[in-house]
């Protein structure tokens, strides 16, 4: 049972992306989107789950976003510089404004329920000041302007280009949380989480290692920024706000938080089923498919305290531990 279940749980990830790789080659233009869509969601989760490592619990991927979004776009139509350049200077832009954050958090030693209102009250203040300037497109947003298909301008007239750019990125964030999660500093984060006091005693450096996480998540999500502006081709200041961070979060715990496919697996069940309710329901229910969707989440989160994924390896755990009980007495007798 236990070789079966390991087998699974190695299987099916490899599965899945081998499916999402195959079906926009058999799907229209709208489940290309849709799937597209679900790989973006995924990433971000895939980038905010790497702060919540060490037990942070940040609202600041929509700051992130519009960092690598505004950054990369400004370049472009100001100075001509290809977004792909831009992704760069996007990912270092969010990665400063990380370590920024952190370092002012974890220098006055912000408890977690602190840091988070810090956090939202820093999306909300950032968006007022980008609604505030209008070289920021104001209240109206910029929209890119699109001279045909150039891959070195980061712009394709087909979607496949654009969701196969976003499914390496996939690859990309999860082959790097998997490395996180197998090193030394792994280990410290799962420490800094367990007992942060603890940690410090042992010699590990806390405030260091929860503004390592926080960098990699910002410079991390600040590409997803970058990726939206060019697929989307318009970016307001809106995309700061903290909503779009706490969906992010939602999905990531529901998943399971802290664990390499908590996030892809969140996403893989809520995106498709809010767009299925949504075209469902929605023309003819309006709202009602906002309402189901919602009701599933709750019910989720009061069934699954932890997420889907530890309470499947909490069963399988306890599933172990009655099989070895079983056989020990059954040697006994």
């Amino acid at each position: 049972m236990e070789k079966q279940w390991l087998r699974l749980d190695r299987v099916l990830p490899i599965a899945l992306f081998i499916a999402l790789a195959i079906l926009p080659c058999f799907v229209s233009s709208y489940w290309i989107h849709t799937m597209l869509y679900m790989l973006w969601i995924m990433y971000l989760c895939t980038s905010w789950n790497i702060s919540s490592l060490p037990g942070l619990f940040s609202i600041l991927p929509s700051l992130f976003l519009g960092c690598g979004a505004y950054v990369s776009t400004i370049m472009w139509l100001f100075w001509g510089i290809s977004p792909w350049i831009g992704l760069l200077a996007g990912a270092a832009t969010g990665a400063i404004v990380a370590l920024i954050v952190g370092w002012l958090s974890f220098r006055y030693k912000l408890p977690m329920i602190t840091f988070a209102v810090f956090t939202l009250i820093i999306c909300f203040v950032a968006e007022f000041i980008m609604l505030s300037v209008p070289i920021m497109g104001s209240t109206e947003g910029i929209a890119l302007m699109y001279s045909g298909t150039n891959p070195a301008y980061f712009q394709f007239e087909s979607k496949l280009p654009f969701y196969y750019i976003i499914f390496a990125f996939n690859i990309g964030a999860l082959f790097l949380v998997k490395y996180i999660l197998n090193s030394k500093m792994g280990i410290y984060f799962r420490a800094i989480h367990d007992n942060e006091r603890v940690a410090g005693a042992a010699g590990v450096n806390v405030n260091r290692y929860k503004i390592i996480a926080l960098v990699i998540s910002g410079a991390l999500t600040a590409v997803g920024g970058v990726f939206w502006a060019q697929y989307y081709r318009f970016i307001s200041p809106h995309m700061l706000s903290p909503h779009f961070g706490i969906v992010l979060i939602l999905l990531t715990v529901i998943g399971g938080s802290r664990t390499l496919w908590g996030p892809v697996l969140g996403s893989v069940i809520l995106i498709p089923l809010g767009e299925v309710l949504k075209t469902e329901f929605g023309e003819y229910f309006p709202g009602l498919n906002l309402i189901i969707y919602g009701v599933v989440i709750i019910a989720v989160l009061l069934t699954l305290r932890t997420g889907i994924l530890p309470y499947l390896s909490e069963r399988q755990q306890k599933r172990k531990a009655a099989l070895a009980a079983t056989s020990h007495f059954s040697g006994k007798g």
